[in-house]
């Protein structure tokens, strides 16, 4: 029903989008099943992994296909929901502070109950990791609403052809968790952008499909904490640290 939601509302909204569905080999067949029925109604390509290889592995099926034929990419989780047709354009002509195209960018995304899940991306003094800006707050909040460069998640990410030329996939050695912040931080030390647009917003009903953390998940996410510790050792954060710091 979700997933459902979310290819429903990305046609309402863009309905000349191509749409490529990635089904990371769900544990059960149900889901996959009623996403290949539902291509009777909705026209779109779906894809099932040969095995749950994590979300890196599941995007770069359609990252590789883009970079392949040409296209900018967009990456969107499967519990989102798309209530105008503002999103996209505010993607696509999103800016650095010089005016020139963002390389990469990334939405305002906001919880059902109205707070805000997702305004940009910063390094906390106080937990020592990466979190998302003004997570809970309530969406109105004027700050959320203000541009900014750093890195986006990867839920609703804008990638122009340009950046996977230079940048190419996702990290697949990240098996669940940071591979966005990753993929940002080597598009800042390649010189790219990564801005956050807030007026592209959408409806996320987060962590949807991975609320419940089984042992697998969960080490999934610690190894991959570990591994942009490793990675990332010697990138300043510095320039991610909240405006108040």
């Amino acid at each position: 029903e979700v997933t459902c939601r979310t290819i429903h509302t990305l046609r309402a909204t863009q309905p000349d989008l191509d749409l490529l569905i990635v089904d990371d080999h769900s544990p059960t067949t149900e889901l996959w099943e009623g996403l290949v029925s539902f291509t009777e109604d909705e026209s779109f390509i779906a894809h099932r992994q040969a095995e749950n290889g994590g979300f890196a592995r599941a995007v770069n099926h359609g990252l590789r296909a883009a970079l392949l034929s040409g296209r900018d990419a967009l990456l969107v989780n499967a519990d989102m929901e798309f209530l105008s047709e503002a999103w996209l354009p505010a993607l696509e002509n999103s800016v650095d502070p010089d005016g020139a195209p963002a390389d990469i960018a990334g939405a305002l995304l906001v919880y059902p109950q109205g707070f805000i899940q997702h305004a940009g991306i910063y390094f906390s003094l106080l937990t020592r990791q990466w979190d998302h800006w003004y997570r809970f707050a309530p969406y109105q909040l004027p700050e959320a609403h203000v541009p900014r460069v750093c890195p986006v998640t990867g839920a609703l990410q804008f990638i122009r052809h340009s950046t996977l030329e230079k940048l190419g996939l996702y990290d697949e050695d990240f098996r669940m968790s940071y591979e966005d912040v990753d993929y940002c931080l080597r598009a800042f030390a390649a010189g790219l952008t990564c801005v956050y647009t807030p007026k592209a917003m959408a409806l996320h009903h987060e962590s949807m499909f991975r609320g419940n953390k089984d042992e697998k998940i969960q080490k999934w996410e610690s190894d991959s904490w570990r591994l942009l510790q490793r990675k990332h050792a010697a990138t300043p954060t510095q320039p991610f640290y909240p405006d108040y710091i």
